[in-house]
């Protein structure tokens, strides 16, 4: 069954304030597996864009406009 990309943000957003995953995949209509991935897919995601964010430089001036 595919996630709707609506209901995929809504496992997050659940998930960051702590709901627990059966709770979600009861109201939502998911399987555990799919929510599993999709939190795992985001946390990837996440980290990939701080680590990003890391590397890119620091300059010392702010910008002149």
């Amino acid at each position: 069954m595919a996630v709707t990309k609506r209901k995929a943000e809504m496992v997050v957003t659940w998930h960051e304030r702590g709901v627990d995953i059966e709770t979600t995949c009861r109201m939502l209509g998911v399987t555990p597996q799919e929510a599993s991935a999709i939190i795992r897919q985001h946390a990837a995601e996440r980290e990939r864009r701080e680590r990003a964010e890391r590397m890119r430089p620091k300059f010392i001036e702010p910008p002149m406009f």
